[in-house]
């Protein structure tokens, strides 16, 4: 019996011992950790801390300190939509090349022309002046183009007066037609005198209208 008592204290206490390690023991206010008689934390193999049951995320650590709580009522931060490519792209001013529009007028070449004249005149009439207008604009409006002028009288009068009064009539046409821009080089004047008459000269009316100029245009 002498024997047997001291293995019997022995072993109880390696049991309690034991017990009191994996035991939930409340011990310095912290009963997250078992603690062994000792007042120290029992750790495993690995030194971990063992932990009870008591165990929360905000427990002090195991020789650290508390991890941070994160509220669970405080709104989660949101992630940021996806932006559609559409809202990506900077709006920049469209920069267009415009070309400068010229616009190119189609001038009809003039219907032809017969300036007529009062009798020893080389003077034009206003209805002359506006149909060398148009002339004067497709001229300009045609720069490779040329343009003859022909001076013509009635047979009223000797045929010398005739011949130079027909190139002042001719001559008329080419100076008003300057003054409209067209180039002097690109005109000539010839005097025709009372050669090739268009009516009868026996009337006043056929003499009215072989007293004129006429234009023809080269291209």
């Amino acid at each position: 019996m002498t024997l047997r008592l001291p293995f019997l204290f022995i072993s109880a206490t390696l049991i309690a011992t034991g017990a009191q390690a994996f035991e939930d023991i409340p011990h310095q206010q912290n009963n997250a950790y078992v603690w062994d008689s000792y007042g120290n934390i029992v750790r495993d193999r690995d030194g971990n801390c063992v932990r009870t049951i008591h165990w929360k995320e905000d427990t002090v650590p195991c020789g650290g300190e508390p991890k941070a709580v994160v509220n669970a009522e405080a709104p989660m931060p949101k992630k940021a939509e996806p932006v559609a490519e559409s809202a990506k792209a900077v709006e920049e001013p469209v920069v267009e090349e415009v070309a400068a529009a010229v616009a190119v007028v189609e001038v009809a070449k003039p219907a032809d022309f017969n300036g007529f004249f009062k009798t020893d005149s080389f003077e034009l009439t206003d209805e002359a002046k506006s149909k060398l207008d148009g002339y004067a604009e497709y001229l300009q409006a045609n720069p490779d183009t040329t343009l003859q002028i022909r001076g013509f009288t009635d047979s009223h009068g000797s045929a010398a007066y005739n011949q130079k009064l027909s190139q002042k009539r001719a001559d008329s046409v080419k100076n008003y037609l300057e003054s409209k821009d067209v180039d002097a080089k690109r005109m000539e004047s010839i005097g025709e005198g009372e050669k090739y008459p268009v009516a009868d000269n026996a009337t006043s009316a056929g003499r009215a209208k072989n007293r004129r100029v006429e234009l023809t245009v080269t291209e």
